[in-house]
C-alpha cells in the first residue's frame, strides 16, 4: 500500500455511540505533526474515545477522522492496519505487554511486525532498553517486572517503530507520583527526539502541563483549546 504523507490527525464532528450511551457527540480536534496535546476531562466525558478514534482503533458512528487528509475509515482493514502499524503507537494505561515474551521481545515487536532486518532491530531495540534503564530487565517477563519498569518497556515499544503520532491513554495512571513523571519524561524525549506528534488522556494536571496545547472534552464534546 501506499502510505499517506506526514500531516495533520483531524477528527471532524465524530459520533460515537455505546449501546444507549453516548461517547462522544460531534467531537472535532487536530493535531498537527509534531506538537504534544493533552486532552482532559472529567471520566466519561470521552476522552478516551477520542483517543481511539484518532488512533484508529475504533471507527466513529459518524464524522471523520483524517491523517494527512486520508478518511481511516474509508481505508480497507489490511491498510488501515498497515498504517497504525507503521505510523502510529499507542501506550495504555497498564502496559498491555505481551506477558509471554520479556520486556526485550515486546520492544522488538512492531519491529518484526514492519520486516525490519535483524541487524537493525537488534541495535534499535539495545539504544531503547539502554535509554530506558532497562538492561538489568530487558530479558525478564513483564510479570516478572514492577510498574514502572513494565510501562517503560511500553514506552519503547511504543516509539520502537518511530512512528508519526503516538497516542497515550493515561500513561502514567497506575505509577506512583515518582515513576510516573519519570515515564512522560522519557515518553515526551523519546518522541521529541523522532519528531512524533504526541496525545496524552490524563487526568493529571501535572501531565497536562507539558504539553504544547490542552484540550478540554465534557460530554463527549471538544471545548476551547487552550496552550
Amino acid at each position: 500500500m501506499v502510505l499517506p504523507s506526514l500531516g495533520d490527525l483531524v477528527a471532524e464532528k465524530v459520533h460515537l455511540r455505546y449501546g444507549d450511551t453516548v461517547a462522544l457527540a460531534g467531537a472535532s480536534a487536530t493535531i498537527a505533526s509534531g506538537e504534544i496535546v493533552a486532552m482532559v476531562g472529567p471520566s466519561g466525558s470521552g476522552k478516551s474515545s477520542l483517543l481511539y478514534c484518532l488512533a484508529g482503533l475504533i471507527a466513529p458512528d459518524s464524522g471523520e477522522v483524517r491523517f494527512a487528509g486520508t478518511n481511516l475509515a474509508r481505508l480497507p482493514d489490511d491498510e488501515r492496519s498497515d498504517l497504525r502499524r507503521s505510523r502510529f503507537g499507542f501506550v495504555f494505561q497498564f502496559a498491555e505487554l505481551v506477558p509471554e515474551l520479556t520486556l526485550r521481545e515486546n520492544i522488538a515487536l512492531p519491529l518484526e511486525l514492519n520486516g525490519v532486518k535483524r541487524r537493525e532491530r537488534v541495535s534499535r531495540v539495545d539504544e531503547l532498553v539502554d535509554r530506558l534503564g532497562l538492561a538489568d530487565h530487558a530479558e525478564r517477563r513483564p510479570s516478572k517486572v514492577s510498574g514502572g519498569q513494565a510501562q517503560r518497556a511500553a514506552v519503547a515499544r511504543a516509539i520502537a517503530h518511530r512512528p508519526s503520532f503516538l497516542f497515550a491513554d493515561e500513561p502514567t495512571g497506575s505509577l506512583d507520583s515518582a515513576n510516573g513523571m519519570v515515564v512522560l519524561d522519557l515518553l515526551l524525549q523519546l518522541a521529541n527526539d523522532d519528531g512524533a506528534a504526541v496525545v496524552i488522556v490524563t487526568h493529571d494536571e501535572r501531565v497536562a502541563a507539558q504539553a504544547d496545547r490542552v484540550i478540554r472534552i465534557a460530554d463527549g464534546r471538544c471545548g476551547q483549546a487552550a496552550s
